[in-house]
């Protein structure tokens, strides 16, 4: 959408957590370049024995890890915990998202399969190394993956990233043109000017915000773009495609524990199509399977 012109602390984790397709297989498939190499000098390590440290890929057992915790722990929606509020507005929902080391993980490596999908960072019509000197948000940032690699190949932009819980790097071990902050986007963004953003990008919020709160930020963001500025929003609607007779069982449970919590991705969806700006003069959407 264009605008018209007129926590928890990651103990002895110094570096941003390194990409999975950091290498030559990821270049087959991508007309970007792979986000940079960086050094692992203090990197979080879990028991482990060092055969298996140095054999086996990241990636193999980053999905074993998943797959030995959720195969033998079936989905109750009867468990999920009602609650009552007085305000949609600010509902402090039961989330559904751990903040913790393998959530971080978890990020990194959707970040690194929507780069791959993509074939790179960004979605919007313009080139990001003819924005001198321009500001760029990244809203409900996780640990930082999207604007460390932005900040990183265009060092001539100041990219900004916040999340309500710290999951970041180090601020040492960030990019001169990186900044991440705590901050609750719900409260407005009230630390940042009015028309302050050449950019603004949200993505993969829609189980963590519901449509009243979603419709909320996205006003809350429009106020923060400049005249002429864009708004980039990424989202899922969480369906798995070409689904045997289990994974449509997954879908529905999904979708269930979803509303049952607050989030209705299927209203979001829609809203998202549909909602209107004032003063946006261009709109662009692009599908594409992950």
């Amino acid at each position: 959408m264009r605008r018209a012109t007129s926590t928890y602390e990651r103990k002895n984790n110094e570096n941003r957590r390194r990409s999975w397709f950091n290498g030559p297989f990821f270049n087959m498939f991508s007309s970007e370049p792979p986000s940079p190499e960086r050094r692992q000098s203090v990197e979080l390590k879990r028991p482990q024995s060092f055969i298996e440290e140095r054999s086996r890929p990241k990636l193999y057992k980053f999905l074993s890890k998943a797959a030995k915790r959720y195969a033998k722990t079936p989905i109750e929606i009867k468990s999920v915990p009602e609650q009552q509020h007085d305000h949609q507005d600010d509902i402090p929902q039961t989330s559904l998202i751990k903040p913790d080391e393998d959530e971080a993980d978890r990020i990194q490596l959707k970040n690194d399969l929507v780069k791959l999908a993509f074939e790179g960072e960004f979605l919007l019509p313009f080139d990001y190394q003819e924005l001198e000197n321009a500001k760029i948000l990244d809203v409900g940032c996780g640990p930082g993956s999207w604007c460390i690699d932005l900040a990183t190949k265009y060092p001539n932009i100041q990219v900004f990233g916040v999340d309500n819980v710290d999951m970041f790097p180090l601020q040492h071990t960030l990019p001169i043109n990186c900044h991440l902050s705590v901050c609750d986007v719900l409260h407005g963004l009230s630390q940042f000017p009015d028309a302050n953003f050449d950019v603004i990008h949200i993505r993969f919020m829609i189980l963590s915000l519901t449509t009243a709160q979603y419709l909320k930020v996205i006003s809350d963001c429009w106020r923060l773009l400049k005249p002429g500025g864009y708004i980039e929003i990424l989202e899922t609607d969480l369906i798995v495609y070409s689904a045997g007779p289990l994974t449509q069982k997954m879908n529905k449970e999904m979708i269930e524990i979803a509303i049952s919590r607050g989030y209705d991705p299927r209203e979001q969806a829609n809203l998202l199509n549909h909602v209107t700006l004032e003063q946006e003069t261009e709109r662009q959407t692009r599908k594409s399977n992950i």
